[in-house]
């Protein structure tokens, strides 16, 4: 890796612990208001046993969330996902080409503000990167784009359990999954996404 290349990776570091910093003040107050909402506390009793240990709490609603996810439907989808796709291609349609800053900055102003994923990169740190860092960004999509290579954790997701309005909030069946992925894989997504639906749209082929 070269002396630039290392120099923005210090730096965006040091602007990520800076703006980590901020969030987590500007953050407390609206998550001391969602856990007041939300009824937090309210632990769904197992077998008619209360629950005090979080993670106990944690286990019982996946085991209730895993319920809606048969096992056949499981087994399909890990046969699916040890298939090698092999992205590689010659073509050289403009879809193919390299991302750009320009398609960076769009997908990043297009986000909205939507709580991090076990990264715990908000889109907010997104924008206030210096240019340099963007640079750096780039790159490393760019990487992900000609590679097919995901970082591992942008194929995981912190799921929060929020109870259902007005459903009795002692029973685990009344809560519904959220997941939080993370918002750089997310910008990234987007971008590919604009580009493709451009090159549909100006084919004729979506309206």
């Amino acid at each position: 890796m070269d002396a630039v290349v290392q120099w923005n990776i210090r730096g965006f570091r040091s602007n990520f612990e800076e703006l980590k910093l901020l969030l987590n003040r500007s953050q407390s107050a609206v998550v001391a208001l969602q856990e007041c909402r939300l009824g937090e506390g309210q632990v769904p009793p197992r077998d008619g046993q209360i629950i005090s240990n979080l993670k106990d709490h944690a286990d019982h609603l996946a085991e209730t969330f895993s319920e809606n996810y048969s096992k056949n439907s499981q087994q399909t989808k890990q046969r699916a996902e040890k298939v090698h796709l092999n992205f590689s291609s010659d073509n050289n349609e403009p879809y193919n080409n390299p991302l750009l800053m320009s398609e960076l900055k769009n997908s990043i102003v297009k986000s909205n503000e939507s709580a991090a994923g076990p990264d715990g990169v908000y889109y907010q740190f997104l924008r206030h990167l210096p240019e340099s860092c963007l640079h750096t960004l780039l790159k490393l999509f760019n990487n992900i784009w000609t590679t097919g290579d995901i970082p591992p954790s942008w194929r995981e997701a912190s799921v929060v359990p929020i109870p259902k309005p007005g459903k009795d909030s002692s029973d685990p069946s009344n809560y519904r999954p959220i997941a939080l992925t993370s918002c750089l894989c997310k910008t990234l997504k987007r971008m590919v996404n604009d580009r493709l639906v451009h090159a549909l749209e100006s084919r004729n082929l979506l309206s």
